[in-house]
């Protein structure tokens, strides 16, 4: 009796271990997604109807600096400004944005689509000097 108690346990033992098993490997393949909403300040390097490119952390010292190039959404909503038209290249402006990551065992992606672009201020004039009429 004692023998057969044993050997189902064993039984029931072996069904767990093996779903556990399944289970783990299930969730290794399959991606896990994550969304955070996000935002980003900087100065517009290029700007289309579908996409913006904002350079930010300007290292002046090491002459470095990081640009994002964000697509916007279908439903971008505009902020200090009445369309994207009026956003030139220079303007200085911040951008909330969905990050969508994806990770998988092979590797992860990220997906980014810009939902507000809130106009900050318009680039700065940049005054003319004579250089060479200075001298004179």
């Amino acid at each position: 009796m004692a023998y057969r108690v044993l050997k189902a346990a064993y039984a029931v033992f072996l069904v767990f271990a093996s779903l556990m098993l399944c289970k783990e490997s299930v969730a290794q393949q399959s991606p896990k997604k994550g969304v955070a909403s996000k935002e980003i300040g900087g100065r517009v390097s290029g700007i289309t109807k579908d996409y913006i490119a904002v350079v930010y952390n300007v290292d002046e010292a090491a002459h470095t600096e990081h640009e994002v190039l964000l697509p916007f959404s279908k439903d971008l909503a505009l902020d200090h400004a009445q369309t994207l038209d009026q956003i030139k290249v220079g303007d200085t402006v911040s951008v909330e944005f969905e990050e969508d990551t994806v990770s998988a065992k092979e590797g992860g992606k990220v997906f980014r689509r810009g939902k507000v672009v809130h106009f900050v201020s318009h680039a700065p004039k940049e005054t003319e000097t004579d250089v060479l009429g200075a001298t004179q």
